[in-house]
């Protein structure tokens, strides 16, 4: 179940459509590495932050304001988890570019009630069934669905949580992931996947581009897969 979503404020320090500044203590898009599961929090954002919240919990809505048509370079983020009986992977979306990309704002009134997020939940998932490959030790996988949610990160940035899961029979020699054309159409082509694969004290990271779609974890050594992006 997804929580009672909040508002979304500029990466910029600017409310969405307008001149008005953010909250005060409101900050810029997180470092390049960042790929985050800290649950929300209002820490850091300010009082104003905080009663804005409150606000918004009370009437049940995400309020964007008027969305400019550019709002930065467009990031998103691949949490992969590997666990003795199960590879976790987390799909992380800007709200912001689902907005843009998916109209999930159905009624078109500039705010997100919950069944609109519920509803663009479903399709997102099925998006990234048929755009994304995981592969175990080179055989590609379907993970299943387990749950989404709603998150704010370090930068203020409202996140929205995608998380499949494939079971395991024993430790896997490697892990990969490549995206499809289709991704990068979708998100634009300067769209960069930042991914991570965690497994016992360890984590690596990689940035998946159009220029290099998809990586491979080997053995805790990261490796591009060094193919074009394919259909």
């Amino acid at each position: 179940m997804l929580p009672t979503p909040h508002r979304v404020w500029s990466p910029t320090g600017r409310a969405r459509g307008t001149g008005n500044p953010a909250p005060m203590g409101a900050t810029s898009r997180p470092p390049i590495g960042c790929c985050t599961t800290v649950p929300p929090t209002a820490e850091g954002r300010g009082a104003m932050a905080g009663l804005a919240q409150a606000l918004l919990l009370a009437c049940g809505l995400l309020t964007l304001g008027a969305l400019a048509s550019a709002h930065g370079l467009s990031t998103s983020y691949t949490a992969m988890r590997l666990m003795p009986e199960a590879l976790d992977v987390t799909f992380s979306f800007d709200l912001t570019d689902l907005v843009e990309h998916f109209a999930i704002d159905k009624d078109a009134n500039q705010a997100i009630a919950p069944d609109e997020l519920e509803a663009a939940v479903q399709v997102l998932f099925g998006y990234l069934e048929a755009s994304a490959r995981i592969a175990v030790d080179g055989s590609p996988v379907m993970p299943v669905r387990r749950h989404s949610a709603l998150r704010t990160d370090a930068g203020g940035r409202e996140l929205l949580d995608l998380t499949l899961q494939h079971p395991l029979s024993h430790r896997p020699r490697n892990v990969s992931i490549e995206w499809s054309v289709r991704f990068f159409e979708t998100f634009g082509q300067q769209h960069t996947n930042l991914v991570s694969l965690a497994w016992r004290d360890r984590i690596e990271h990689a940035v998946v581009s159009l220029a290099s779609p998809g990586c491979r974890f080997v053995l805790g050594r990261l490796k591009r897969s060094g193919v074009t992006a394919g259909n």
